[in-house]
């Protein structure tokens, strides 16, 4: 007997611990493989070819991604993040095709042998792990190069990141130092409250129209380093390159310039006043492009020349020289007799408003004289042939998510692509509807589109009830010109499991879920364990006593076989147990 219970007792024992530690190990490689591939692959930057050079030089260096491993790893997206008193953000994708924000910056692949197909790895936008397409085994290389034209000087940290899994992961430092013998001043100002930024130093004004706040830089440069100025114009000897974060670019409509001068200036330069303008210089095309009516043009009475820009660049004030003639108050070409003669300026002799728009081909506008000596003497045009340009748009209107936890994540996305050859105003305004199409908030915004546009709108002060919604979006452009485009979108719990905007919650969901299991088996295997082990102790006390019964019996001489029958019939239960069927 003493074998048979040896049995008994060690079997479950050996099965159930097996079991126990397989789901110990099952739920070590799950978590292993919710944290991504953080060791599958190394990112890296070379120090670049000149760590300290001067502006309108350009600079390059190696990025490379050794992937050491035979996993499929899908990298969603590559980015350069260029830090210094402003932030820039190039994003491009693996095989360096841009996506944003990489003005001034080349990006050129090299290596091609790494292997891009089908295998088991891990999912680019979830925690998954399983067969789809990645990269694997191999190096990804490029070439970066920056124009430092695009970079106002300062001392810029540069570094490689790679998004996997929603993961980032980044390379080591490198940092450039970009100088410029001609920069005077640079002034970096905090944009926010009434959407102004002013600098009396500089003589600068900025308006803007953001949803965004952060810092902006503006560099004023005491010489023309870009060495060109526009044909038959004077330099006024104002040069500023304006830039701002990121989140002030990518949510500004538009930014009206002022920049101020003086009655001396006017005449040291000898320049027209009415011809000053604002240029900004084309970095791609190498040239100067100016902003006439109706985005841009001079305020002489206030002494201010301004420009409604849709970007940030470097911009200078520039004008054509005074012409000027000597006329008698009569008109004649000069005075007799004692009379006195009068000097025409260009300055003081007319002044005119801006043109009008485009009507039946015509333009038109009013000039008035101020001091014209008597005469008509070079008075300005007052009409001209126009042409009207076309205004044509796509526009796409969509929510980065329709389901949101509270009202102030609501965030929407306006793409504009304009068809037409004239950069147009259009106004924007934004509505909520609740479900009985009642009115609960509105707001008025506008955009310049000049070839593309993306206008990111955040409702961060908006406070709603839970319940459904429309977002009711009407465009108005050209005059008369609307559409309107309508999102729903749902505010408060909108399941057990979170959307993307909580995406990061969902690998804490699940390993809750992973360690709630774990315990619950573990539960399971040590009842199961401590019932079968009850079960051995009756067993044993059953045996132990019929063992007892048996010799007590054998000692009394009492054995005969209406009791071993009856021993047996109570043994019977214990012997199908130990799965035998005979004495």
């Amino acid at each position: 007997m003493a074998t048979i219970n040896s049995f008994v007792i060690g079997r479950p024992k050996r099965n159930y611990s097996k079991a126990f530690w397989g789901i110990i190990g099952i739920s070590l490689v799950l978590l292993v493989l919710f944290q991504g591939p953080a060791q599958a692959f190394n990112l890296g930057l070379l120090t670049f070819s000149d760590t300290t050079p001067s502006k309108g030089e350009k600079v390059s260096t190696i990025a490379t991604i050794d992937i050491n491993s035979d996993e499929r790893i899908d990298i969603t997206r590559l980015e350069l993040l260029v830090n210094g008193n402003l932030s820039k953000q190039c994003r491009f994708y693996p095989n360096a095709s841009l996506i944003s924000g990489c003005e001034g910056i080349n990006i050129s692949r090299l290596a091609n042998n790494i292997s891009y197909a089908q295998g088991y790895g891990y999912s680019y936008n979830t925690s998954e792990y399983g067969y789809r397409t990645g990269y694997s085994n191999g190096k990804l290389e490029y070439n970066l190069t920056f124009d430092t034209n695009y970079f106002i000087p300062d001392n810029y940290s540069i570094k490689l990141r790679a998004i996997i899994n929603g993961v980032y992961f980044d390379s080591l430092i490198q940092n450039v130092l970009i100088n410029s013998s001609s920069l005077s001043a640079l002034n970096s100002s905090y944009y926010a409250g009434d959407n102004s930024t002013i600098n009396s130093g500089l003589g600068i004004l900025l308006v803007m129209n953001s949803s965004s706040s952060g810092n902006m830089t503006i560099a004023n440069y005491s010489t023309n380093f870009l060495g060109n100025i526009p044909s038959g114009n004077i330099s006024f000897e104002k040069f500023y390159e304006i830039d701002a974060d990121s989140g002030i670019r990518e949510n500004m409509s538009f930014t009206r310039i002022n920049i101020s001068y003086l009655d001396s200036q006017i005449s040291l330069y000898g320049i027209d006043e009415s011809s000053l303008r604002i240029y900004y210089y084309n970095l791609s095309s190498g040239i100067w492009e100016v902003y006439n009516s109706p985005y841009g043009g001079v305020d002489t009475e206030n002494n201010v020349v301004w420009a409604i820009t849709t970007h940030f660049s470097i911009f200078a004030v520039f004008g054509t020289a005074v012409s000027s003639s000597v006329v008698s108050p009569s008109g004649g070409g000069g005075s007799s007799g004692g009379g006195s003669s009068c000097v025409y300026s260009s300055k003081y002799n007319w002044n005119c408003s801006e043109w009008s728009g485009c009507t039946l081909g015509k333009q038109t506008r009013i000039c008035n004289p101020k001091n014209n000596c008597g005469t008509t003497v070079g008075r300005p045009e007052t009409q001209r042939v126009c042409t009207l340009l076309s205004q044509l748009f796509d526009i796409k209107f969509e929510l980065k998510d329709s389901k949101i936890g509270t009202s102030n994540k609501l965030s929407s996305i306006i793409r504009f692509e304009s068809f037409g050859n004239v950069p147009t105003p259009v106004g924007l305004t934004y509505r909520i509807l609740n479900t009985n199409d009642d009115e609960v908030y509105v707001d008025k915004g506008e955009v310049i589109v000049t070839t593309e546009e993306i206008v990111v709108k955040n409702f961060e002060n908006l406070d709603l009830p839970d319940g459904r919604y429309n977002l009711v979006l009407t465009t108005l452009y050209d005059g008369n010109i609307t559409d309107e485009f309508r999102a729903e979108f749902v505010v408060g719990t909108t399941g057990f499991l979170p959307g993307s905007s909580d995406s990061w919650a969902f690998p804490i969901i699940i390993f809750g879920i992973i360690v709630a299991v774990v315990i619950v088996l573990t539960m399971i295997y040590f009842s199961n364990k401590k019932r079968k082990e009850d079960e051995e102790k009756i067993v044993l006390a059953k045996l132990n006593n019929g063992e007892n019964h048996n010799g007590n019996n054998h000692n009394g001489n009492n054995h005969n076989g209406e009791n071993h029958n009856a021993d047996y019939a109570r043994n019977s239960s214990i012997n199908s147990l130990m799965g035998f069927n005979g004495v």
